[in-house]
Order: structure tokens, then sequence, then C-alpha cells
């Protein structure tokens, strides 16, 4: 049978499913393993030609989900660092019925407090809510200290709904955060940075007070 042309090959509509937007990610991306592998496909390509390897990377790099930060990954230059990708969707977005507080300590900025949210009725954190994709949410466990072993945690990590600003539409985003924290002090350069991005977003004057 004549090998097909990895120009044609396309993924079953029953894998790809029915959100347009990942349907054209995953076609894409098959496009790109089928021209890279042309010589092992023969005949009509099918789910069952795919490798595991292939379908674990294409879900890796194309599933989309949300991310709250209220602390210094509030700074777009900092998520880039963390997440090598400039093109980050993100805007403004509230966590209600949340306090934001200094506690317990971080060896990445000098054993000093860093930023923490905590339930607490009536109060409301600010924060910028990002769309990165499950590979770079992995990056920013790493970073924040979330592993599989919770002794070993330095944040917990909930999926908590959000108010965003622009059309105070409600969206599940991940969120770090911790419990059984002393209160502190955090370092100058922290804290500037989260005040920045406060400002450089134009949260509320006495919001930023507080920070």
């Amino acid at each position: 049978m004549k090998a097909q042309s990895w120009k044609d090959c396309r993924l079953p509509k029953g894998l790809v499913g029915s959100n347009p937007t990942l349907s054209a990610s995953l076609q894409k991306a098959y496009k790109s393993y089928a021209k890279a592998q042309q010589s092992s496909i023969q005949g009509k390509a099918s789910v069952f030609q795919l490798k595991p390897c292939f379908l674990f990377e294409v879900i890796r790099m194309t599933t989309k989900v949300y991310y709250f930060a209220y602390g210094s990954n509030m700074d777009k230059e900092q998520m880039f660092e963390r997440c090598r990708r400039r093109d980050i969707l993100s805007e403004i977005a509230l966590l209600q019925n949340y306090g934001f507080v200094y506690d317990g300590t971080s060896k990445t900025w000098g054993g000093h407090a860093v930023a923490n949210v905590f339930p607490s009725p009536e109060n409301t954190v600010w924060g910028i809510i990002y769309e990165v994709t499950a590979e770079e949410l992995a990056k920013l466990d790493r970073k924040e200290g979330y592993c599989g072993d919770p002794a070993k945690r330095k944040y917990d990590r909930q999926e908590l709904n959000v108010i965003c600003k622009a059309g105070n539409l409600q969206k599940k985003a991940f969120v770090y955060l911790r419990t059984g924290q002393k209160e502190g002090s955090p370092c100058k350069l922290y804290r500037d940075k989260i005040i920045a991005a406060a400002k450089a977003n134009d949260f509320p004057t006495e919001y930023i007070r507080k920070l």
C-alpha cells in the first residue's frame, strides 16, 4: 500500500474532541510528528499508529489551564523566566473570601517571609490569572515547591474560583497556598516587585497600601 503523505495525515475526530482550538493544535502537532516519521507511516493514519510518547507530548504541550498569581509571579518578566514564553495570556482577577499575608520563609528570598493567601470571609485578593500549558504548570510547581510528597511541599496547590475583572467572568484557576506558617516580613526587593506589579495593573490604591 502506498504511504500516505504527512500533509494528508489527520487524527480521528473521536480523539481530537469538539474543542476547535485544541483540535487545531492536535492536528498541527500530529502533522509535524507524521512528517518526521513519514517512513514509518503506511496507508491511512489511525490512532493505533500513534506512539504513546507522542500522545503524551501533545497533551503536555497543548492542554491549557488557568493559574492565579498574587505574589511575585504577577511580574511578567519573572513569569517569562519561569515559563520561557512571552505570549502567555493574562488578565486581572479577584480571589474573593481570601486575605493576603506574608508568612513562612523562603531560601530564594534570603529566608524572609513570602506571599500567601488564606480563607477570610469578606476579603479579596487581587492578582493576575494566566493561561498556561500543563507543561508550564509543572515548571511552576517546581518553582513553588509543590511536589508529590506532602511532607516536602513548600506550598499546596488548589483549584479555586476567581473572578476576572474584565467581563466579571468566573474561572477555575490553580492557586498556591499553605497553612501553619508564622506571619513575617518580606525582603524589600520581594515586596517592591509585588507592589510594582500591582501598580502596573492599576490595583486599587487602598489594596496596594496594605501590600
